[in-house]
């Protein structure tokens, strides 16, 4: 019995630190219009409970070419496995003080139409990993412009698993998609989402 409630004193100082966030100010809000090159995302129709709530962009300059910083907020991600994720959600709550998941990639473009070069991944990229996967490893890679699917200017970009990760290939063909041509997007890179994404900003 005393354990039992030991235990219960742990999570529940657990949860009040994950919840502790300072509050910050609304992020200002851009137009598609600005930025001919915001992907099209594609991901699998079976993670509707995390859906894109907002995506930050911020470009910087060199010369004629530029970097676009994509960081991309979901609402939660969920761990195929309910224990798995129950214990999964504690830990980002302690961890980054948020539910929700953050993903941050690059885009390179080049000369003076700003043509997209290539795609730099960090280490969100998926490799052939598909949705249902349990445990998952995250990959780094760089994408070149003609291995990629475009919708114009707009490189398509698939979301292949549960936490995320991202591909210039589909690894869930057998699986309906939802389609993410627009969204909300916002100034700022992924130093201004991690505040925005906690559990009492605004």
């Amino acid at each position: 019995m005393h354990k039992f409630r030991e235990y219960r004193m742990l999570m529940f100082f657990l949860f009040i630190l994950g919840s502790s966030c300072r509050t910050y100010p609304l992020a200002t809000p851009l137009s598609f219009a600005s930025f001919h090159c915001s992907p099209v995302f594609i991901i699998p129709a079976c993670d509707y409970r995390n859906p894109i709530e907002r995506v930050y962009l911020k470009e910087y300059a060199q010369g004629m070419n530029s970097i676009l910083e994509v960081t991309v907020v979901f609402k939660d991600e969920d761990q195929p496995f309910f224990f798995f994720d129950a214990v999964y959600d504690l830990y980002r709550r302690f961890r980054f003080h948020r539910k929700k998941d953050i993903e941050t990639f690059y885009i390179h473009t080049g000369d003076a139409y700003k043509r997209v070069e290539s795609i730099d991944f960090g280490d969100a990229y998926s490799r052939g990993q598909h949705f249902h996967k349990g445990f998952v490893t995250h990959y780094h890679e760089v994408v070149s412009r003609d291995k990629m699917e475009m919708k114009g200017e707009r490189p398509v970009i698939y979301i292949n698993t549960w936490n995320h990760l991202f591909s210039e290939k589909d690894t869930n063909p057998s699986l309906n998609k939802t389609f993410y041509t627009e969204y909300a997007i916002f100034d700022g890179n992924r130093a201004s989402a991690e505040p925005h994404s906690c559990f009492k900003s605004r």
